[in-house]
């Protein structure tokens, strides 16, 4: 019995020992294994290709153009590297491909991000070309391979001039900073230049003041925050560099940071950043084109067992979103994505999903190799403190707020900051709610799918945003509390949590509609009650409240008198209407629209809607359960 109890403990998420850890590292590389096995196949070694593009990973996504050849595609050189290192397998592979990135070299140092010309991902292939050279130094240290190791060192060279005389604060993003210093500390490893150690150690400076009041990251301008890119970039770009440099106080002060972080990393490894200023990139997972949270937390898990167990939720929550042929979807849903609805039409069947963009797999292996290479996955580990200790905490600075009570982590999110081209949810929107043994059961999307980055972002169009929201339509125009920049928070608690926000709905240019309302959340166990109330004039006709609910692989939806019940493997939940009974009717379409099921992020949504029939009608009530 005794023996019993200690398996089951060391099964457990929550009291797993040093053991049990063993298999966080076995999991990353298979993941590894399957991911760069995936990437393989797209690498061109076709004898027909032109020597241009030998060695080289084609993107095969036409969405909404053929992306051909990526230079940040050969940033997989590193994880290939590591993958022979640890198999003996595909050394051929790996050369070629870092070849083809040293052939693609600007005479300047520089790499552009093809098909483009911005040059400030140079950062990231040189720290990918140097980290390969590392793994790869017995093999590039024989006479056969001596002229490409010096072809390859003198590309390191070449780029770590350029960043030092390009890349320095303001000119970039500032994840772009501590991902520059890694790269120049792995290249001075090989051939020392006279300022790249120097250089480094002031981008590492400058990134560790650059904090709101909040100890949140600003990653782009005078107040664009976004965790996602935070955790997926920046802190793993710190944890390396103090790796690197043995630098222990820039170490310190990242883990930090990092463990400030972890109430946006939620219990199923997934990352709250659908509020944030790339929004657009979120692909609950991490961010598109970053390394992924998994990275930073095995890098500084030597410092807090803590952070070894997030690791462990990240990669899982990585595989998770695993397409079939093992490319990173955009999403938990990334596999059923682009499959034809069940029953399936003949000519429909066995049609794959929709090509997506190598990007995210790329990311997410270097991050992955990152983690195995350096970091420190063999330990005890320790449960996420919101696990612990239920948390509510309010950002100012950012206008979000994030709730965990062992049973429900929820989001909320009202932000003024105008970002051009990303439409971030407003009004005190819901941006993410989860169960913790079911998953994400609603979600944050663009309040409208443009595409500010040009370059990877999929094109969406008939996509309608998954966030919960209060909307009417009068003529063509649309009003949404998701518009308004206005949105106050009134008042909180947080025990019990309890958010009541006041604004306007407002048409997507910002102009209102004369329409006020106040809308107050209460968090209770596994418990989200929301009030709506219409102030100061009857509903505009057609007002409703939609709520897009997240349907699990698996689950049976049931619709009741007052409301939607969702029946999973791991369980159910509810959205029920507790009041009026009469003038307000919860709808529920037949099945998940298309429109309701976006590429990135991948989540599908059934779109129940609460419908106000009678404009006198001015107050509703409803909740969203997890069903004991």
């Amino acid at each position: 019995m005794r023996l019993a109890a200690i398996c089951l403990l060391l099964l457990s998420p929550l009291g797993r020992g040093a053991a049990a850890s063993r298999e966080i590292e076995l999991k990353a590389d298979l993941l590894l294994g399957r991911m760069c096995d995936a990437l393989l196949a797209f690498q061109e070694q076709r004898s027909s290709a032109p020597e241009s593009a030998r060695g080289a990973l084609e993107c095969r996504t036409t969405n909404p153009v053929p992306h051909g050849y990526h230079t940040r595609g050969a940033e997989a050189v590193f994880p290939f590297a590591l993958r022979y290192q640890r198999t003996g397998r595909f050394l051929n592979e790996t050369l070629q491909l870092g070849d083809w990135l040293v052939g693609m070299q600007l005479p300047e140092g520089s790499w552009l991000e093809t098909p483009h010309s911005w040059w400030g991902t140079t950062a990231h292939e040189l720290l990918a070309l140097a980290a390969s050279m590392k793994v790869l130094a017995t093999v590039l240290g024989s006479e056969e391979q001596k002229a490409r190791r010096e072809r390859w060192i003198e590309a390191c060279r070449r780029a770590s001039d350029f960043i030092v005389l390009k890349i320095r604060p303001g000119d970039v993003p500032l994840s772009y900073l501590p991902t520059a210093a890694c790269a120049l500390r792995l290249a001075a490893q090989l051939s020392p230049g006279p300022t790249w150690e120097a250089h480094a150690a002031e981008l590492v400076e400058h990134t560790l003041g650059a904090l709101t009041k909040d100890g949140l990251f600003i990653e782009e301008g005078r107040e664009g925050v976004d965790v996602g890119i935070s955790l997926g970039q920046t802190i793993p770009a710190l944890a390396l560099y103090a790796i690197l440099a043995r630098d222990d106080r820039t170490g310190e002060r990242a883990a930090r940071i990092a463990y400030d972080h972890l109430v946006f990393l939620w219990p199923d490894g997934s990352v709250d950043a659908g509020w944030g200023s790339r929004m657009h990139r979120w692909t609950i997972w991490g961010s598109f084109g970053a390394y992924g949270p998994a990275a930073g937390f095995a890098l500084l898990s030597a410092r807090n067992p803590v952070f070894r167990e997030a690791a462990d939720r990240s990669i899982g929550m990585l595989g998770a979103c695993l397409l079939e042929n093992g490319l990173a979807g955009y999403g938990p849903w990334a596999a059923e994505r682009g499959r034809p609805p069940a029953p399936p039409e003949p000519a429909a069947q066995g049609r794959p999903a929709e090509q997506i963009c190598l990007y995210p797999t790329v990311n997410a292996l270097v991050g992955l190799a990152m983690a195995l290479y350096w970091g420190d996955l063999a330990g005890p580990t320790a449960p996420l403190p919101h696990e612990v200790h239920p948390a509510c905490r309010v950002f100012p600075s950012v206008r979000a707020a994030v709730v965990h009570t062992g049973r429900l982590s929820v989001s909320f999110a009202w932000p003024a900051l105008a970002i051009p081209g990303v439409y971030q949810p407003r009004g005190g929107s819901v941006t993410h709610l989860l169960y913790a043994d079911i998953g994400t059961v609603q979600c944050a999307t663009p309040s409208l799918f443009v595409r500010p980055e040009s370059l990877h972002l999929p094109r969406q169009r008939g996509t309608s945003p998954l966030t919960p929201r209060i909307e009417f339509r009068s003529g063509e125009r649309w009003y949404s509390n998701i518009f308004d920049a206005g949105t106050t928070l009134e008042s909180y608690s947080t025990d019990p949590p309890q958010f009541v926000f006041r604004g306007e709905l407002c048409d997507m240019t910002g102009k209102g509609s004369g329409t006020s309302y106040r809308l107050t959340y209460a968090v209770q166990g596994p418990v989200l009650r929301k009030t709506l109330e219409i102030l100061g004039r009857r509903a505009p006709p057609g007002t409703c409240v939609l709520e897009p609910m997240a349907v699990p692989a698996g689950a049976q939806i049931f619709r009741n008198l007052d409301g939607v019940v969702f029946n999973t493997p791991r369980g159910g939940f509810e959205l029920r209407l507790l009041g009026p009974r009469t003038g307000v009717v919860v709808e529920v379409p037949p099945g998940p629209p298309r429109g309701y099921f976006p590429l990135l992020p991948a989540v599908k949504t059934l779109p129940v809607q609460l419908r106000f029939l009678e404009t006198g009608v001015t107050t509703a009530r409803w909740e969203i359960k997890r069903m004991e």
